[in-house]
């Protein structure tokens, strides 16, 4: 039985990266979204928030990788 509690505490940081993953995306495509609704922007930041969310979630996966 240990080492299924082993294996379990190995994998914890990993069990919540796709929810991590999704959320910063979708907080910085809303975030953008929401910064060219209330500048009347075409849709420069909502590309800017895709662009950014994107880059949150590469470094993520590096840090992640890297530990």
């Amino acid at each position: 039985m240990a080492s299924m509690y082993d294996s379990l505490r190995a994998a914890g940081p990993h069990l919540s990266l796709g929810m991590q993953l999704a959320g910063s995306l979708l907080a910085f495509v809303a975030l953008g979204y929401w910064a060219d609704r209330l500048l009347g922007n075409e849709s420069w930041l909502l590309l800017a928030g895709t662009i950014l969310g994107m880059a949150a979630i590469f470094t993520r996966i590096a840090y992640l990788v890297k530990r």
